[in-house]
């Protein structure tokens, strides 16, 4: 899009420099087309205005003793041009800048980020390891609103069998457990949450494990969609931890533990919890997309 856009804005420019600059007297003139095209490209294409904008002070040449070459600006035109179809050509060389292949790898890239953050310790030790949580972090918080934007550009035509209200659902729930890891990790990097979570050793194992397989396989790297064994193991263990819940539940309303003791075993239940019925619902979500017709390469 925005190759594209800087080729149009281009020719545009050139249009201008050849059939109405030549013509101005003064300063008054040139201030005056100025105002009006920085204004037209402003008020008419705010999400193009940079490139414009870039466009004309590069073609327009604009100095003190103004002068015009058409030769020179049909070069200059012909040269950039050559350089943009360039660009353009190295990108499907690194990838296709088509938006669901887009789209693609950042669920890619969210997923994985994911599997990180969970089968790694909350607080890292080394100065390694907290850059790599920091980064993981930080595409957990950024990638959901980024792929969101690149699945509203897909062509609806092409992929009619996923349809806008499956998408938007689908990022909706992509943001949800976004939200649930985060909090989860906000959860556990307290000092006051490491003796829960000692005492829930042997079922955060198993369920980081269970959870790492459902990334991988939500990431799309095996090329497939996760099979209901992933999701009936995934319903299984949101059973265990509602039925922990309800008994630590009893056991603080009982006394058996202290206050402050049994309101943090239960927030990190809970959000243990929380983490799994967000994946749970974007599983159901997923089953209704065909990922396979976005990966599938298509000619333009």
């Amino acid at each position: 899009f925005p190759l594209r856009v800087l080729g149009y804005a281009y020719l545009a420019d050139m249009l201008v420099y050849v059939f109405i600059m030549p013509h101005l007297t003064g300063f008054v003139q040139l201030g005056s087309l100025l105002f009006a095209f920085t204004f037209v490209t402003a008020y008419f294409f705010p999400k193009a205005a940079t490139f414009l904008l870039l466009a004309m002070f590069n073609m327009f040449g604009i100095s003190n003793e103004q002068t015009y070459d058409f030769e020179s600006m049909m070069n200059a035109y012909v040269f950039t041009m050559s350089v943009i179809l360039m660009v353009y050509g190295i990108t499907y060389l690194i990838g296709s800048p088509r938006p669901e292949k887009t789209m693609l790898r950042q669920v890619r890239r969210f997923f994985r980020s994911c599997e990180f953050l969970v089968s790694h310790p909350a607080r890292p030790d080394s100065w390694v390891d907290r850059v790599k949580q920091a980064y993981h972090r930080r595409e957990l918080q950024t990638l959901p609103s980024k792929i969101a934007t690149w699945s509203a550009q897909i062509d609806q035509k092409r992929f009619p069998q996923n349809s806008a209200e499956q998408v938007k659902a689908l990022a909706v729930r992509r943001q949800l457990l976004a939200f649930r890891i985060d909090d989860l990790l906000n959860l556990r990097s307290s000092p006051q949450a490491e003796p829960s979570v000692r005492q829930l050793a042997d079922e955060v194992g198993s369920w980081r494990e269970l959870l790492e397989e459902a990334f991988h396989a939500w990431s799309g790297a095996e090329e497939a969609d996760p099979g209901q064994n992933v999701h009936e193991r995934l319903s299984g263990r949101l059973a265990q931890l509602n039925a922990r819940v309800e008994e630590e539940v009893s056991r603080i309303q009982a006394g058996e533990t202290g206050d402050a003791a049994g309101e943090s075993f239960y927030r990190v239940l809970g959000a243990f919890r929380g983490v799994t019925r967000a994946g749970l619902a974007y599983d159901e979500r997923s089953r209704e997309i065909d990922w396979e017709a976005w990966r599938e390469e298509q000619f333009a």
